[in-house]
Parts: C-alpha cells; structure tokens; sequence
C-alpha cells in the first residue's frame, strides 16, 4: 500500500515538532487496494472535496497512506515491542532494546515517535479541512476516521511514552509535553467523536467503522484504569467493550472467526473479528509487510538483517503447563513451536533442520553442523534452535520485504478479554460475565472442539482477582504473539507487578541455561543469556516502564527541557 510514498513527501516532511499548515491535497488512492480511481491533484475547498463518497475516498487514502507508513511496522512500533521485554528476542540486531538498554537516540525510538507525528500531521490537516460541526454523511465520515486516526497514534505515543506533546492543529509547533491524564483525556475525546461521526458500515472492510471507536475507546480506557486503578475508568472500559460485544454478529459489529489460523490466511484478511487492519501488498523494493516477521516459510531461511523473532521457551512452557501438557491450536498455528528450527542454515542451501517441540534442550549440545539430528560432537555445533512467530507468513513473498500479510491492530478476541478483565477488577475477582468473556475466546481456541486444550474455566479455578488476572494476561500472550500488545501488559501494572515478570523471566532463563548446550559467553547463545538476565532495582524497572523522549525532540522542541525526560534517561 506504500507504493504511493513519494506523492505524500509532503506529510513525510513535516518534523514532529513543528507542523506548519498545508493546504490538503487530494491524493486519489482507495482506503481498501491503494487504486488511483480519478487524477485530482488539485487544491479544493472543504465542500468540494466531500462533495461525493468518491473524493472523499481519495483524500482518506491519503490518510491511510501517510498515517500508517510501512515505518510503523518495519521499523517502529512491532520489532521494538516484540524485541524489548521478557517473552520474546531478536537473534541479531536491536540489543540495546532485547538488554532494556536504549538511549533516546535509539533510532527505532526516534523513528517511531517520528511516524506517529507524521500520521497526527495528516490527520490534523484533515480535521482542519472538516466542518466542526459536520452535516452531510461525508464531512461526517471524513472528520471521523481522521479523528480516530489522530487518536490511535496518541494512544501508541501514550502506552510507550506517557505524556507527550499535545499537537492538534496544523499551525501547531513546539508545543510542551501534556502529563499522561492529559494526554489520555484527548484519547478519549477524539474516539467520542469518531464514535459519533463515523459511518455504522463503511464502503470498505479497509475503513474502521462506529464499532471500531467504540473498541478503541475500550482499550483506551483498558490502558488508563491498569495505570491508574481508577474504578471509573474500568467502569468505561467495560462498558465500551460492552457496546461492541452486544454488536457481535451484526453487520455493524464484529465476531471471533471460527478458525484461529484464518486471522493470517491471506484469503481472509479484513475479516469479521478484525477491527483495525492495515493492508499491505507483494511489492519489490520494501513496500510491503517485511520478512522480519516471516522468517520461515516453507522451505525459506531467514534473510533480513535483523535475523528472527524468537519466543523464549519458558513462555512455551508456562502455556503447555496450563493446558495440561498439550500445545494449543494457536500456538501450533502462529508459531513455529512444533518445528524448532536449527541455525545457521545447513549446507548453504536456505533450508533448515527441525525437531520437534517440547525437546530436551540437554540433547542440542550433541548436534553437528553438517548433521544436526546426529551425536554427537558439541565442538561442531555453532548454532541455536528457536520458536519463531510465523503468524506473518506470505507463502510466496517477493524477496526480504515482499510479503503481503497485512498488520491487525486490534480485533474482537481483545475487546472480550477486555472486558474480562474489566468485570474482575470492579469485582474485586472474576464474575460469570467474565468467566464467559474468556470462555469464548477458550473456545474458538480449540478449533471448535477438536482440541481439547485450552479448556474451559469456571469460578472455581481461581482464587481471586490476581489469579484470574494472571490467567488473563498468559491468554493474552498467547493470543496476541507478535502483535505489539505483550510490552504493554508486562508494564501498565506498575513497577511491583513488572518486577514479578522480570524475576520470573529471569528464574526461568537461568533454567534454561543450565539445561541449554554451552556455547560460552562468546557463543550465540551465551551472549543473548548475558542480555536476558536483567536487574531487578527500582532505578532499572523504574526507567523501563516508558521509552525515553528521542534527543532530537528535546534538542529541537524549544518547549522542552531535559526535566521533561522520563526517568532514568
């Protein structure tokens, strides 16, 4: 979809602290394919350009295109979450971010503070150009989608960085840094809007519609009320999330596909439980959703630079104790847990050795090199084993970055989870309703009873509020691998409940060092043990709770001091 990029140099332009006004240009690409539909380059006045669902069309495309870049994947936001917490590491690169160690010029921190103030930019230009108070169903859908639009990023800027600066108009520069509530409150206000004004069904599955504000609106105050415990604010998460749930089913609304593995077929992107998708296409060159994510297909080796997504084994395992010893259909369907995969490549032929998971980990210090299921003859070994996310997998890419697995935001299974968690920290524990929630997505799970791990729950599993939480939150781990949520939820608890993560992952990897091959502290292995194993003392988590502010934002914003740093940087 970012085939178009260098008609929006103009947005890509603008420096994220100081958005100078445009006038709004009409790029004519559709929301739903990037297709040119009609040549409109010109300046046009508000009641021109929506004047018809087809222009308006054309300008909303520019908003995809520009609020959206391929940057916020590729480079941003999913490797930098994926990579910087305790559930997952990346084989080559981004050690700063796999140590929790980044500085504030750590370019994947600048680059992503840099495109969610690209696609703010866009979206503010668009919401200049709307009427205030809208009337025909255009302005109305217009004004809305780029208010949903600013608000998404704001909640991105939000969960890594707290409060930031506020920039809502064009004319907008060096604006101070807003606090966290601050920042959240114009969350919130942007998504009331956009619930009020966009459209219950859209001409594209590509466009969020009502539903989709309204589950933004929950997760924002999902995000909000774990960082602050304010009852109030779960009680608007859960009523948000209600909104969407009673919709479930309705054209207007959304539901959990019947099988888990069609949320990556590439026949069934845009699909019913996808609330917020954005659509990438085979293109050479880069512009597509990047092999960073697609490591293996069949028969393919890893390419990038930037080497593997790898899911420590301890996750692994914590799941399968849950389920009783089994691997459950999403993990069997996102991950390549059931064929561990050797590196480096043998013979030179990018194919790769398996073995299946669960393995003894004793036996890999036994593998050879020209033969790696044979004994036994360690020094031969050089390589390592791993559980990759194999959920973004094109079948047939176009070199490193060509595949066209589109990238899901938010879908339906995180609207009932949720509310889940909503109904148990107003109750004090889980309730029925919650109990429900979490049994739907427990469900579909199996596959619709074909497997019969994750099973069901029932009060009587838990006992209390912290149990069902940490139930809640090993689900969300495993339904949302790779998809950015997983940094969130080690953090938006506070210190005490991040510390208890990091002394976990921190048992659980020494166990595995013990159990693993000894490569030494020079070996593959050995040095991404030294990077894992992370302090516990307040000043270390205090500080990785939040990304620092990039350098260049505090050096360039004249509204900015080195007080208004996070802590710790």
């Amino acid at each position: 979809m970012n085939k178009y990029n260098d008609m929006i140099t103009q947005f890509t332009q603008l420096t994220f602290y100081s958005l100078k006004r445009l006038f709004v240009v009409v790029l004519l690409i559709s929301a739903a394919s990037c297709e040119l539909d009609e040549e409109v380059y010109s300046f046009r006045d508000s009641e021109s350009v929506f004047a018809s669902e087809g222009s308006t069309d054309a300008l909303l495309g520019s908003l995809t295109t520009a609020g959206y870049s391929k940057y916020w994947y590729y480079q941003s936001v999913f490797p930098a979450t994926t990579a910087h917490h305790s559930l997952f590491y990346t084989r080559r690169n981004n050690y700063s971010l796999n140590k929790m160690t980044i500085t504030p010029s750590e370019s994947r921190v600048q680059n992503t503070w840099r495109e969610m103030y690209t696609g703010i930019a866009t979206a503010n230009i668009i919401i200049s150009t709307t009427p205030q108070n809208p009337e025909t169903e255009n302005e109305k859908n217009a004004r809305g989608l780029a208010l949903f639009t600013r608000a998404g990023h704001y909640l991105m800027l939000a969960r890594l960085w707290g409060g930031v600066p506020l920039v809502l108009n064009p004319e907008d520069e060096n604006m101070p840094r807003s606090t966290r509530d601050e920042t959240f409150e114009q969350i919130v206000e942007d998504l009331e809007f956009a619930f009020d004004y966009l459209a219950p069904l859209q001409n594209s599955p590509a466009k969020p519609k009502k539903m989709a504000a309204a589950a933004y609106l929950a997760a924002a105050y999902h995000h909000w009320a774990s960082l602050t415990n304010d009852v109030s604010r779960w009680e608007k998460a859960r009523d948000w999330a209600k909104i969407v749930i009673d919709a479930e089913g309705s054209g207007e609304g959304y539901r959990l596909l019947n099988d888990f593995a069609h949320l990556w077929d590439l026949a069934h992107e845009f699909s019913d439980e996808s609330i917020m998708e954005i659509g990438f296409t085979r293109a050479a060159g880069g512009a597509s959703f990047p092999i960073w994510w697609s490591i293996f297909g069949d028969g393919q080796a890893a390419k990038s630079q930037n080497g593997g997504t790898v899911i420590n084994y301890h996750l692994a395992d914590s799941l399968m104790s849950i389920y009783n010893g089994e691997i459950d259909y999403r993990m069997k369907t996102q991950t390549s847990i059931n064929q561990i995969y050797y590196w480096p490549m043998i013979g030179g032929d990018n194919t790769a050795a398996k073995m299946s998971y669960p393995l003894n980990k004793a036996d890999l210090r036994n593998a050879k090199s020209d033969n790696p299921l044979g004994l036994p003859d360690a020094t031969k070994y050089t390589g390592n084993t791993h559980i990759l996310v194999t959920k973004y997998r094109d079948p047939a890419p176009l070199g490193n970055n060509g595949h066209e697995n589109n990238a899901i935001l938010m879908r339906y299974s995180e609207v009932l989870l949720i509310a889940a968690e909503a109904e148990c920290e107003l109750n004090g524990g889980p309730n029925a309703t919650a109990i429900d929630y979490l049994n739907r997505v427990l469900t579909r799970a199996r596959k619709n009873e074909s497997f019969t791990e994750p099973a069901n729950v029932s009060l009587g599993n838990f006992n209390g509020l912290l149990d069902f939480r940490a139930r809640l939150l090993m689900e969300r781990a495993n339904e949302f691998i790779g998809e950015h949520h997983a940094w969130m939820d080690e953090r938006r608890f506070g210190i005490e409940h991040f510390r208890k993560r990091v002394e976990w992952h921190n048992t659980q990897f020494q166990r595995e060092k013990l159990a693993s091959w000894t490569a030494g502290p020079s070996g593959n292995f050995g040095r991404r043990i030294r990077n894992q194993l992370f302090p516990t003392n307040d000043a270390f988590l205090t500080k990785n709770l939040l990304w620092p502010i990039p350098e260049n934002e505090i050096n360039n914003n004249t509204s900015l001091t080195f007080s208004d740093q996070n802590p710790g940087y």
